[in-house]
């Protein structure tokens, strides 16, 4: 693994989150991989899918506040968890 500042917004291989220009990745030359650091396989798979699918919806959070502004991320996020709720 080499540690790179990536050219170019995209997703992580290992939790599907945002990579954004200009942060820090883990770059795989043998397989063309990225990861956020840390965000590479390891023994503990189940756990790290757990751990990395909450850090995807921070990322997806972050980004969306970034663009559409909070108060209408705000919004969208409570009705994402209304939509599991069974009233």
């Amino acid at each position: 693994m080499k540690t790179l500042i990536a050219k170019y917004g995209g997703s992580c291989d290992g939790c599907g989150g945002f990579v954004t220009k200009g942060s820090r990745i883990q770059w795989n030359p043998q397989n063309k991989r990225t990861y956020h650091p840390g965000c590479a396989p390891s023994n503990d798979a189940k756990a790290d899918r757990e751990y990395w699918k909450g850090a995807a919806e921070a990322s997806r959070y972050l980004a969306e506040k970034e663009i559409y502004g909070e108060a209408l991320v705000d919004q969208w996020e409570m009705e994402r968890e209304m939509q599991g709720r069974d009233w």
